[in-house]
């Protein structure tokens, strides 16, 4: 049950993560505060950077089911350092 609700959460989460980098990098975006500054407009307001960076990081660390590296026996709930079920005897 959690694993499945983390996954809808990092999936929902690396979707927006995705979309905002798309839009950050987009020409036709960025033609949007050339024009602004070309007229003495200069964004100084708040911006979403920490929280995204926060966010990336928080996605790499979150706890999912993961096979085996050694044995591939399904792991439930495993952080990302972890690669084997230590179960296994296979060396």
């Amino acid at each position: 049950m959690v694993t499945e609700y983390n996954m809808k959460l990092k999936d929902a989460a690396k979707a927006l993560v995705d979309k905002l980098k798309l839009v950050d990098e987009d020409p036709r975006y960025l033609t949007v505060w050339s024009l602004a500054a070309t007229h003495g407009f200069i964004y100084t307001g708040p911006n979403y950077n920490q929280e995204l960076k926060d966010l990336q990081e928080a996605l790499e660390g979150l706890p999912l089911d993961r096979l085996c590296e050694k044995c591939g026996k399904l792991m439930k709930d495993v952080l990302p350092e972890v690669t084997a079920c230590g179960g296994c005897d296979i060396q």
